[in-house]
Order: structure tokens, then sequence, then C-alpha cells
């Protein structure tokens, strides 16, 4: 992949052989076909000028985002939005109709004479994979640029901390891609949610703290099996994507994965923020209760050691769903479900006053929450943060974060 160059100077189109000057300096003019020209849809890459094959490669990548983005375009509609050249936009695709990754059509002849051929792209060329991994097993999801399911299939395989068990992950996606009829080095990429720590920047795992190690995923050795690109993402961080892109208002919101531990999420304008660049979900170590009782990372206090639903089997010996069946039974548990609520409401509250988003739980918590469970919750944070509401249930974290990693591919393909 082609490093980025943010810093670059984006300017207009014009004939190279115009004599004109620019007020701004610039460090990278781009020359085929006698044009100059400039990055639609985004910044240039660090690409030499003398390099004509990469020139071109970023030309077809600027076709590719305008035909996802428009159904149906003439060779001219896309020479005129790109300000490419007509040679330039003919043989690029050329190139991709014979590769399959276009589709022709042609409108109804009208007084004014035969219309010109219209491009679009062929919605099974750039499929996108999915594929979720669990300690028992592992879900895959094969959908179209378009987000169209083409596949969907969950897999028993214990998972091996081996090259040899993310080796039947691949075959197996070879083998899903050959039944949805889509050559797969034509695909977008591969996205492997796991439920770990990713470091964004190097793809690397960066948590083995709780459950399966997965530290053998490495995905240049996968990108090197499958000849695509494949990325690592974290399961929460898939599934507050989701939330950001569809729900919530303007992108923004936190999404609190409650289960036997706690991960917190933020999403701003549709991106993820790391607020803490260490730890994913760190802030389920904040300290909720000072001096309280001893967290599993060693701290006193953390809200994880207060607000996860571990603290019913510490105090009853019970899950969560045992514990809310029996809680009529007694005042003691009633009392219990009450204080619980109310230091959860806390952690809430102190959540919403940093970033003043809207709050998404999701996890075991939000399976067992009713209606009247919520309104008391969420009457606690209104009355702590002064919103009139604030707080909502998220849907099932797997199926969030098959459709986030879904859209994240495609992302990083427009």
């Amino acid at each position: 992949m082609l490093p980025r160059n943010g810093g670059a100077t984006i300017y207009t189109r014009y004939p190279a052989r115009k004599n004109f000057g620019f007020v701004k300096p610039f460090k990278h003019l781009f020359c085929l076909d006698n044009d100059l020209l400039v990055g639609p849809g985004g910044p240039f890459e660090n690409i030499s000028l003398n390099d004509s094959s990469a020139i071109r490669e970023h030309n077809r990548k600027a076709i590719d985002r305008l035909l996802y983005e428009n159904k149906g375009l003439t060779k001219n509609e896309i020479a005129q939005r790109l300000s490419l050249s007509m040679p330039t936009v003919t043989s690029i695709l050329q190139k991709m109709e014979k590769e399959g990754l276009l589709e022709c059509y042609q409108e109804k002849e009208t007084a004014t004479g035969r219309p010109p051929l219209k491009y679009m792209l062929n919605r099974k060329a750039h499929a996108c994979i999915a594929v979720l991994i669990r300690e028992n097993g592992f879900r895959m999801h094969i959908t179209d640029v378009h987000g169209r399911c083409l596949f969907t299939e969950t897999y028993s395989l214990a998972y091996e901390n081996s090259k040899g068990y993310w080796e039947k992950i691949c075959a197996q996606i070879s083998e899903s891609m050959d039944a949805c009829q889509v050559e797969l080095k034509k695909s977008i990429g591969v996205n492997i949610i796991l439920p770990c720590q990713v470091n964004p920047v190097d793809q690397r795992v960066i948590d083995r703290r709780r459950g399966a190690n997965y530290s053998s995923f490495n995905a240049d050795d996968m990108e090197e099996a499958l000849e695509i690109p494949v990325y690592l993402n974290n399961l929460y961080e898939s599934a507050a994507f989701e939330l950001g892109s569809t729900v919530a208002p303007q992108g923004n919101c936190i999404y609190l994965h409650v289960s036997n531990f706690i991960h917190s999420v933020c999403i701003i304008s549709g991106k993820i923020f790391r607020p803490w660049e260490s730890e994913l979900g760190s802030a389920g170590h904040i300290t909720l209760v000072p001096l309280g009782k001893r967290c599993g990372c060693g701290k006193y206090g953390c809200a994880e050691a207060y607000c996860s639903t571990e603290v019913f089997n510490e105090v009853f010996g019970e899950s969560i769903s045992d514990f809310l069946r029996n809680r009529m039974k007694s005042r003691r548990r009633q009392t219990f479900w009450h204080e619980y609520l109310a230091l959860l409401s806390v952690f809430i509250s102190n959540q919403y006053k940093m970033f003043k988003m809207p709050v998404y739980i999701g996890g075991t918590l939000a399976r067992h929450l009713d209606e009247d469970d919520l309104e008391l919750l969420n009457g606690m944070v209104c009355s702590a943060t002064g919103c009139p509401y604030s707080l909502y249930l998220a849907g099932d974290t797997e199926e969030l974060a098959i459709y986030g990693a879904i859209k994240t591919l495609l992302h990083n393909f427009k």
C-alpha cells in the first residue's frame, strides 16, 4: 500500500501546455496524457512524478470510487468529474471491462439519437468479506460492493493459537468465494473481527489478557496466502462503528459493552476516537469508588469491579439471567439490583459528561434489561446529566460488528 501524504496541497486541473502559476508551494504534480491531476476523493498518495504505473493506478482508484458513488455514468461524465482526458478514461474502462469489473448498458433511443454507453460497477466483482472469530467457531459474511449479502455461514472450529488455524480460515474463505462465483483476487479485502485489542497502525494483536490468546493472527501472513488486503479489527470497535454510521445522531456515540468485563468505544463524526491509546476499554478501569474493592487489574474501585455482570456471580453465585429471574424473591436482591443500577448510572453519566454524546449499551447486560429497567437507569442518568434522554440499548454485538466490518472495507474502498 502506498503511503499517504497528508501534507500535500490539492489543486484543480489545468492543461499542461498552458502557462500558469501557483500562489502556494506544492510537493507533487501528476502528469499523464498532458494533464495535471488533482486527487479526486482525497489527498494525493506520495507518488513519484516519473512513476506512470502508480499514477494510472491512482486514476483507476478514482474511477472505482466515482462509479461506486454513482450508478451509471458515461465516459464524458467520468472524464469531466475527475478532470481526466478521454484517452485515459477509455483505457482504464476498457481494462476494467476485460477484467469483468464493469457492467455496461444503454438507455432507450430518443429523438436526439442513440444514447451513449453508461458504465457501472459489477456488483459481484468487488466483494467484501468479514470473518468473526469465536472460541468455538467463526462466522463468515460476504457482501457485494453495495452491501447486499452474497453469502453468510457459521462454522464450528475450535480456536487454536496457531498458524494452522488461520490457514483453515483462509481455505474456507477461498471455498466460500467460489460458492459465490466471485474471484477472490478481485475482492476489496477481508476484515477479521477479534474479541481482543488490535493495534490499528501495525495490525498486531496486543491484548492477551482475557480468554484465548490471538497472537497467531498476522495480517501480513494472511495477505500473502489470500493475495488480497487483510485487516484485523476489534469486535467492539466494529460494533461501535456500525452504530456511529447508522443510528447515532451526526455519527456521534459511545458504545458501552457490559458483560463480565467492560469496553467503552467512542465514535466521533463516524470515526473511532481512541482517547486511551495504550488499552482498549480502559474506561472500565476508571475509578468509580475511591478506595473501593479490588479489581482484577490490581487497582481498587474500578468501574469494572462494580458494573460488570461478573458481580452477580461474586455476590450470589449466579449468572445475571438467574439473578434477574429471582430478584423479586427477597428484599436483599431488590436492593442489590437498585444499587447496581445506581453505580452503573454514575459510570454512564461520567462517560456522557466527558463527550456529550448518547450512550448505547451492549453486551450481556443489554440482553437482560427490560423496558422498566432501562427507564429507571435512564432516569438516574438524566438526573445526573440534565439531558432528557441519553441512554439506549444497542443490538446484538456480533451482528453489529459484522456490518461494521463490512462498512469499514467499503469506507477504505471509497
